[in-house]
Formats: structure tokens, C-alpha cells, sequence
């Protein structure tokens, strides 16, 4: 232990107010030691004892008395006898106490002496003497605890409130202070309420307008218990701080509303001090501790600047000040900004930097716009590298910054004075008189600029140079050069000869285009207006069969000739509905044809059927030739149907009435087991001009004739039949005269058939035709509709089928999982159902746990006749798919088919 660590324990034990200090340089009492009780004279924390006296105790004394102070304990030190002093001492709470301190030398340490002294607050005694009070420059009062009379008051206190002592001695402290509303309360004056109080009252009195700070504490004046107030008036300091609190608000809400950042860099301590608008916005501390070092560890600042902000740091403590430097920082979301940042050094009077006011600015939409100018302009010269001749001009300052071309008479021009002279020279000496008003009118400087404005950044114009041949492009983009706000324009010239033949070649396409699309259009318009006219006929035959049947009820052969007539008005009335469809299909090269034996005499039939009402209805004669043979073939019996339906129907169509239609026969023969005919349907109807027997076969085309427009069909019947008749092998010619009437010549070839396998088709129906297999079989039905599902339930019941009937998917699913393995032959499955489709149905049945339910057929009856559909029932797991409305023989051969 040291001799002064000693000095400081006997110190610790002894009582009293105690303190050691060193003396140093005649000027300063550097505070070693200072006891509880010495620390409670102040009024303050350790703390603030601290701070208050880090540099010299005499920063805790009033300053009037630091020369008494410093004369006493110099003479202490000379004539080495005790110190023996008053001074007043700064309080926390009462402003000013007065003290009593003695002390003595103890020791000496670099020459300077050391003292322990004692210390005593004296305050009481000092204010009992009015020469004392007198003698400060404080406003002073004594107002009687009791009574609160006023008992003294000092000339400053006098002065202060503006009253003689002869208007105050005597009367009651309210009266004393001026009659100040503020102080007067129920006891009689609120300035009681001051006494020992931590901060100093201020009050306005209204009566001298000023402001008035005051304290106050208990004391016994002579033999009267009395409080003794200390006053100073606070106005001017009142008025400056509030001048200072006033311009420093509207300096903050400045910054706060600007992209500026003020901030100070102290170069003594390696201090920055941050401005609160740093701390929200860029999450800095509000002092950072040895600047700059600390920042980057704190990563607000890229590794690529830190050189710069060393560089910067060297600079500054070199003392140059006024530069500015632009670097990148990072805000508290952790993105990247710019920052423009000016610096100011203040010196001390030998030249040293003492500390540095920084002023930064946020330029990161300046750094942004200008990045993205240098690339759109990176990206436009790059795009009219390709070009002739590339020319930038300042629009706003009308010159030229700089020209590429290997043309040297343009470059020539384009070189000579302002953009307003060169473009005038080029209109005059390069571009053809006939496009030169057009190429000022676009390069014009008034128009662009006011363009601009309005967001058009783009324009060209296509012509002919005097001397140059071909077509050339004239084209400008416009930009703002962000550093000084200037429009820029970028002037191109290409040569688009190639480009500008193709396009016009392209145009006279599409003109031509236009008009097909036109005409196309207008068919397909007259298309739908016209379908309802087709099918009429067959639904008309339907529901007058119906009304007939109904009535013919007892009559069985009646009956059954009125079915059969209405069943083939039926087919021909879905053929026609199937049109679109066959269309889409042909166009596709995917029309599939059936090979099924069909007996030639049953096909003459439904045509007979189906034509001699309609005949009839228009007084037409009908004459059917007799086939000399009852040949059977093997054909697609509806796609062959389908043909002499649409042939038929357009000569009953533009047949008048009181008409003829001949159906006969040319050249038939049979060869290498093949049938050949040729087949003539001849009418005597309007016939065909000969200009549109040239589009006859295009879809939707149809001849314009006011007389017979009532009559005309859908416009696809011919275009669809001569597809299906070369799809068969054959081929169609047709012969028309404007007024006489029309001829068809169809040629087809079939191959034939067994006549014992057809005959027994023929006359033994369904049930005795190989379809005995079908008996006794349980097939699940899921159909949602109730009369397909009877149709299709009495249609298997008649060949001896057992239907269990879902009408839903999910059903299905259920009735399949609960019963019994094997129950089920097959599953006839609907596509659209409710609760569960016919797809997800036949994927569950193919998931459930059971042997048959990977096995057992799974048939789709759908209204959806498109071949993806097909497809997607395959893929989901189903055996096959039947499109409705399902004959009867197909169904039959289709389940028969499974059962194999």
C-alpha cells in the first residue's frame, strides 16, 4: 500500500466532511478524495461529483470566488501554515451554499502539494449577517416562517421586483412578491411550497413582465424561525432559449424532411455524433467510439469504401477541409445507398483539427437515374450498331456531342453547326422533296421536346435519300442526361430496302387475307341462321310420326313403320348436329371409318323413308331406281348414309315444287371381290352459275340466290360429303346448269360379304345373332339421366342382361366396393355426373384392393364425341368408349367384345 492509498483509509475513518486534493500549477484542485458527507454539501450523486469536477474541483465553486481560493491556499503553501477559508460552493437542490473549509499540507507529489481538509456548511451563519446578504449579487428575502411577513430583503431583491423596501417590510410575502396570482393559494402564497425543493420554481409575474427563477430553504433569523428565498431573474436566458429551442426545432424538422444528414466528427477523441435521423434511418448508435474503425466492423459501410473513408480520415487530420467525396453506405434494412458528403474543419489557434462537421447527402436516385441513363444509352448504341449513321445531339442546348458514319457527305452535313441547322441542311441536300415536309415535321425540335413532356420518346419516318438508293429509316430516341437534366436525342439512319419491300409483299398477303377472312366469316354468320332450316325436317318427321303413332296404337304395322320412319328422321337429325364435328375432324385428317356388313336393300330403304315425306310435303316426284342385286358390303353404313343424306337433301332443297329427283344407277361391275357402282341423283331444280360451281366443295360456301335463300342448308353438307367419299376410296362429280338443274355422279367401291352371315344379321335380330353370351350377365350401370339409363337398362334386359342402376359416380364406386368379388361382368360408365365424374369413378374402381377391380371391363357411354375424350377414358383405365346415342347391335357387340 502507497503512502496515498493510506492517506485515503485513515481518511475513510475519520468524521466530518472530509476531502483530499492536489494543487497543481497554482490553477487547478485536482479531487482525490471526498467523504459522503462532503459528497451531500453538493446536493449531488457520485456521479455527477464526477463529471462536474473532471477537471477541477473549482468547477463545483462559484467562479467569483476561484481568486480568493487560489490566494489562500497559495499563501498556505508558502508559509506552509493551515488552510482556513469561505467560499460559496454550487448546490443541486438550493443553488448556492456557503462553506467553511480547513485543512493542512500532508504531502507532495510532482512538486505539487497535497491537502486534507475538512469541510462545513456554514450557509445559516453566512445569511444571518445582512452585510452578507448585501454583499451578493443574488436577490435575497427573508419572509417569517409563521407570520410570512417580510422581515428583509437586499437591494438586488428590491430592484429585482421593482418596489421600495418602505412598500414591502411588513406586509405579507403575496403582497411582497408583486400580488403575483400564481403564488396566492389557499394559505395565502405558494412560494412556502419552494422550500428544499430539487429544481429551482419559475413563474411569470405579469406585473414587471419577467420571468423570475427562485428557491428557497429554512433558516432562524436572529431569534424568529424564518425561510430565506434566492431570486434571479431568468428573462433574457428566457428568451434566448426559447429563440435557440425555436430555430433548433425548425433546423431539425429541416433535416428531418430533406435527404441532408448532418453529423460531427471530433478528431481529438475519434468521436462521431450522430444525428437522430442517422440513428432511425441508418441503425448508428448515437456516438461512435474510435471513428472510423468501429464502423466498419458494425457493417454500415461496404468493404469496397473502406480505403475511401481511410483515405478521407488522412485528409482531414491533415486539416483540408471544404472537399467533398461521393460513397456507397448501407441503411438499417441492410440496402445499399449513395451519399454525397461534404466536409468543414474547425482548428484550434495553432492550425491543429479539432473536429470536423460533416454534411452528407442521400443522391442515391441521382446514382440510380444515372446508372440507368448509361445503360438505356449502352443499350441504344448498341442497338443502332448496326445502322449507317449514329448522331447524339444535346436538344436542350441545340449541339451536337458526337456523330459515327461512313457516309461522308452526310457526315459532313451532320458535323456543321447547331441540330436545328443540320437538320434542315439534311431535309434540303439528302431527302427527296416528296418526303421532306414529313421528315422536319418529325424531327422538328418545338415537337419532340413537347412530346416529351407527354411521354413519346420515339419517333421515324421511312423515305428516300437524294443520293443514296433504296428506302432509309429516320429514327430518334429520346433521354434525360440526369447530370444536368438535358435532353438528349439519338438520331439513327437504316437502310430498310429489304424490310420495306417484304412489308409492302407482306400487306398485299394480308389485304387478300382480309378479304378471305371476310368472306369466311360471312359464311360461318350465314351458317347458323341457315341451321335451323336442316333441322327442321327431321324434327318436324319426328313429332308428326309421334303424333300419328299415338293415334295408330291398335294398328302393330302402323306402329312399327312409323318408329322406324321416325328412328331414320332421328339419325338424319344427329348427322346433322355431327356436321361441325365432322368438319373439325376431316380438317385434322382424323375421321375414323367403321367396317360393318351392310345390306344395300336396307340402305335404299331409309333413303326411301326419309326423302318421300319431304318429296311429297313439295310435291316433288321421287322415282328410285331398282338395284338389279342385293349386294352386301362391308362399309362405315352411317359415314355412307351421311353422304347420300346431304346429296338428297340439297335436291329436295332447291327443288321447286311440281319438281323431279331421279335416284338410279350408271356402270356397276364386281371385281377382285370388290363392288364398283356409280350412283346419279339428278333433280330438275335451280341449278349452279358457273362461277360458283368453282367454290362448290369450300366449307360454308354457298351460292347468293334471293329466291331460294329460305332453302339453303348449313353450307358443309358437300364440303364434308366429298371428304367422306374420298375417304371410302371413291370420288364425286357434279353437273350444274343455271335454271335446269343439277346431276351428282357418285362413284364408290365396297368389298363383299358372305351372304349367309348378312341374312342371318338380317332376319334374326339381336337376340339371334351370336348375342346369347349376354344372358344372365350383371352389369353396374352409372348414368345420372333417367331416361338414358331406361333406355339403356330395357335395351340389355331385352338380350337377358341383369342392370343394377347408379346415378352418380361415386355410387358407382360404393355399389363396386361392397360387393361381392366378381359380381360384376362389366360397368357401363357415364362421363358427366354429378358428385364424382365417369374419370375419377373409373379410377377409384381401378385403385380399390380386389383382384376384379384391375379386371373388370369398364365401357364408356358418353354424349362427348371428341377423340381426346376417347383418349382420356383409355389412360384412366377403361376397356372402351361408345359415344351416344349407342345403337343397340354396337352395344351388344362392344359387351360381347369383353366377354370373349
Amino acid at each position: 500500500m502507497n503512502k496515498m492509498e493510506k492517506f485515503m483509509e485513515a481518511a475513510a475513518l475519520m468524521p466530518g466532511s472530509i476531502i483530499i486534493f492536489r494543487w497543481v500549477n497554482n490553477e487547478h484542485m485536482e479531487l482525490l478524495y471526498y467523504s459522503e458527507t462532503a459528497r451531500q454539501i453538493t446536493g449531488m450523486s457520485d456521479h455527477e461529483v464526477e463529471r462536474t469536477v473532471s477537471l477541477s474541483a473549482l468547477d463545483m465553486i462559484i467562479e467569483d470566488d476561484h481568486k480568493v481560493i487560489a490566494k489562500k491556499i497559495e499563501d498556505a503553501v508558502q508559509n506552509k501554515k493551515e488552510l482556513d477559508l469561505i467560499y460559496r460552493q454550487h448546490h443541486k437542490q438550493f443553488g448556492i451554499v456557503w462553506v467553511h473549509m480547513k485543512g493542512k499540507i500532508i504531502d507532495y507529489e510532482d512538486k505539487s502539494p497535497i491537502f486534507l481538509a475538512t469541510m462545513l456548511d456554514v450557509t445559516n451563519e453566512m445569511l444571518n449577517s445582512s452585510s452578507i446578504m448585501e454583499a451578493s449579487d443574488c436577490a435575497i428575502c427573508v419572509i417569517e416562517k409563521h407570520s410570512r411577513l417580510l422581515l428583509y430583503g437586499n437591494t438586488q431583491f428590491y430592484e429585482l421586483i421593482e418596489r421600495k423596501p418602505t412598500e414591502s417590510l411588513g406586509v405579507h410575502c403575496y403582497e411582497a412578491l408583486c400580488g403575483n396570482p400564481a403564488f396566492k393559494d389557499d394559505n395565502g402564497c405558494l412560494c412556502f411550497s419552494t422550500i428544499n425543493v430539487k429544481e429551482p420554481f419559475e413563474y411569470y409575474n405579469p406585473a414587471n413582465k419577467k420571468y423570475l427563477s427562485m428557491y428557497g430553504r429554512e433558516i432562524m433569523w436572529g431569534e424568529h424561525e424564518a425561510y430565506v428565498f434566492f431570486l434571479s431573474d431568468q428573462t433574457k436566458e428566457k428568451y434566448k432559449d426559447n429563440l435557440l429551442k425555436s430555430a433548433q426545432e425548425r433546423f431539425e424538422m429541416t433535416l428531418d424532411n430533406s435527404n441532408l444528414f448532418v453529423w460531427e466528427y471530433d478528431m481529438v477523441n475519434h468521436l462521431c455524433i450522430n444525428p437522430d435521423k442517422a440513428v432511425r434511418e441508418y441503425g448508428l448508435p448515437k456516438i461512435i467510439e474510435n471513428y472510423p474503425e468501429n464502423l466498419y466492423e458494425m457493417g454500415h459501410t461496404p468493404p469496397e469504401t473502406v480505403a475511401q473513408i481511410k483515405e478521407v480520415k488522412k485528409r482531414l487530420l491533415a486539416g483540408e477541409t471544404g472537399f467533398s467525396v461521393e460513397r456507397r453506405t448501407i441503411n438499417a434494412a441492410g440496402e445499399s445507398q449513395w451519399m454525397r458528403v461534404q466536409y468543414s474543419v474547425e482548428k484550434d489557434e495553432n492550425g491543429k483539427p479539432l473536429r470536423a462537421l460533416v454534411c452528407g447527402t442521400d443522391i442515391t436516385e441521382q446514382k440510380e437515374k444515372e446508372a440507368r441513363y448509361e445503360d438505356e444509352l449502352r443499350r441504344k448504341k448498341t442497338v443502332a450498331s448496326d445502322t449507317e449513321i449514329v448522331a447524339i445531339f444535346d436538344m436542350t442546348e441545340n449541339r451536337l456531342i458526337e456523330c459515327a458514319t461512313e457516309q461522308p457527305e452526310i457526315s459532313k452535313i451532320i458535323k456543321e453547326g447547331s441540330y436545328s441547322d443540320i437538320l434542315h441542311n439534311l431535309a434540303k441536300r439528302v431527302v427527296c422533296e416528296e418526303f421532306r415536309d414529313n421528315y422536319l415535321a418529325t424531327f422538328q425540335t418545338e415537337r419532340i421536346l413537347e412530346g416529351y413532356k407527354n411521354g413519346i420518346i420515339h419517333g421515324s419516318v421511312c423515305h428516300q435519300f437524294v443520293h443514296l438508293p433504296g428506302w432509309y429509316e429516320s429514327a430518334y430516341d429520346l433521354l434525360m442526361n440526369p447530370s444536368n437534366g438535358h435532353i438528349e436525342i439519338i438520331v439513327t439512319f437504316k437502310n430498310v430496302t429489304e424490310a420495306h419491300e417484304k412489308e409492302e409483299n407482306q400487306n398485299q398477303k394480308l389485304s387478300i387475307a382480309l378479304k378471305n377472312a371476310e368472306a369466311a366469316n360471312q359464311a360461318k354468320s350465314e351458317f347458323l341462321a341457315r341451321m335451323s332450316h336442316d333441322l327442321r325436317t327431321p324434327i318436324n318427321a319426328i313429332i308428326g310420326l309421334s303424333a300419328l303413332t299415338m293415334d295408330d296404337a291398335p294398328n302393330t304395322a302402323m306402329v312399327r313403320d312409323n318408329m322406324t320412319k321416325m328412328h331414320s328422321a332421328s339419325v338424319f337429325m344427329l348427322n346433322l348436329v355431327n356436321d361441325l364435328l365432322d368438319m373439325a375432324k376431316i380438317e385434322e385428317h382424323s375421321m375414323p371409318l367403321k367396317r360393318e356388313p351392310f345390306i344395300y336393300s336396307d340402305f335404299e330403304l331409309e333413303l326411301k323413308a326419309m326423302f318421300r315425306p319431304q318429296c311429297k310435303e313439295k310435291h316433288i316426284t321421287l322415282h328410285f331406281e331398282d338395284f338389279p342385286s342385293n349386294p352386301t358390303v362391308m362399309t362405315d353404313k352411317r359415314r355412307l348414309i351421311q353422304i347420300f343424306n346431304n346429296v338428297l337433301s340439297n335436291a329436295v332443297k332447291y327443288t321447286p315444287f311440281g319438281g323431279t329427283i331421279l335416284y338410279s344407277f350408271g356402270n356397276c361391275y364386281v371385281k377382285n371381290n370388290r363392288f364398283y357402282g356409280e350412283y346419279i341423283i339428278k333433280d330438275t331444280g335451280i341449278g349452279m352459275s358457273e362461277e360458283y360451281q368453282k367454290h362448290l366443295f369450300e366449307p360454308f360456301a354457298q351460292e347468293d340466290n334471293r329466291i331460294t335463300a329460305a332453302l339453303q342448308g348449313t353450307g358443309l353438307g358437300l364440303s364434308i360429303t366429298k371428304q367422306l367419299v374420298e375417304l371410302m376410296g371413291g370420288h364425286i362429280e357434279i353437273e350444274s346448269k343455271k335454271g335446269v338443274g343439277t346431276t351428282v355422279h357418285i362413284f364408290l367401291n365396297f368389298e363383299l360379304v358372305e351372304m349367309d352371315t348378312t341374312k342371318a344379321i338380317h332376319e334374326h335380330g339381336p337376340a339371334a345373332s351370336g348375342f346369347e353370351n349376354l344372358e344372365g350377365r350383371m352389369v353396374l350401370l352409372a348414368e345420372d339421366h333417367p331416361l338414358n339409363a331406361e333406355i339403356a337398362k330395357r335395351l340389355l334386359e331385352k338380350v337377358g342382361t341383369v342392370i343394377v342402376h347408379a346415378d352418380n359416380g361415386q355410387k358407382a364406386v360404393e355399389m363396386f366396393r361392397v360387393s361381392k368379388p366378381n359380381a360384376f361382368d362389366a360397368v357401363l360408365m357415364d362421363i358427366r355426373m354429378p358428385v364424382m365424374s365417369g374419370f375419377d369413378a373409373t379410377k377409384e374402381i381401378r385403385r380399390l384392393d380386389r383382384a376384379d377391380a384391375k379386371t373388370v371391363p369398364i365401357i364408356a357411354m358418353s354424349a362427348n364425341a371428341y377423340q381426346e375424350d376417347r383418349e382420356k377414358g383409355l389412360e384412366c383405365g377403361m376397356n372402351d368408349y361408345l359415344t351416344k346415342p349407342v345403337e343397340p347391335q354396337q352395344l351388344y357387340e362392344t359387351l360381347c367384345k369383353c366377354f370373349v
